[in-house]
């Protein structure tokens, strides 16, 4: 036995070496709240290596169309724990009818532009492999900041509204940011063995 085997091997007899299949590049399709690409997404991955890749995203939010870009940290394998963290833009919208109560309780229709909100997403997500192109499916948690944050990012143009104080708790929580809930499939394009 040499000094510091800690095991015996037969003579003849290789370790065994670990090799993992994991998707080079890949496709998904996510939802969420506060998720990355919004309410229901697409995204593009490109492993860096074993441990880490990049993500871009494209989707819909309630807060009109949304990017995003990302990097995931695997410490493990990609079968398991990860980081992440990202990026991620919501467009906003102009000329936007939305029915909120008034002071009474009543609904009210008042047209608003929603500004444009960027965020930065810190998640710990969870995935498991499934079939034999590192396809996986996905958890996630985590919050996501805003950036130069604006405490009303929306204008109201109908003149003669007046938001009352639930309207107003209303816009800020479907506004892009806070707690984030997520899950999502990932489909392998190419594989590394």
């Amino acid at each position: 036995m040499a000094v510091g085997q800690d095991y015996i091997r037969e003579e003849g007899s290789q370790p065994e070496e670990k090799s993992e299949v994991y998707a080079e590049t890949h496709l998904g399709f996510s939802t969420g709240i506060n998720n990355q690409v919004g309410v229901f997404g697409i995204q593009f991955g490109y492993a860096l290596n074993s441990f880490s890749l990049l993500e871009v995203g494209l989707g819909m939010g309630g807060w009109g169309p949304k990017i995003s870009v990302n990097y995931q940290y695997h410490p493990f394998d990609f079968n398991r724990l990860y980081l992440k963290a990202g990026l991620s833009r919501s467009s906003g919208g102009k000329d936007i009818d939305i029915s909120l109560p008034d002071a009474n309780g009543d609904a009210q229709v008042i047209n608003f532009d929603l500004d444009a909100v960027n965020n930065l997403n810190l998640v710990l997500g969870n995935s498991k492999k499934f079939g034999k192109r590192g396809n996986r499916f996905y958890v996630e948690g985590g919050w996501s900041f805003k950036l130069l944050d604006s405490s009303n990012p929306w204008t109201v143009n109908t003149p003669s509204a007046t938001l009352s104080d639930i309207a107003e708790t209303s816009l800020r929580v479907t506004s892009p940011g806070g707690l984030i809930l997520a899950l999502g499939l990932n489909f392998g394009l190419s594989t590394h063995e």
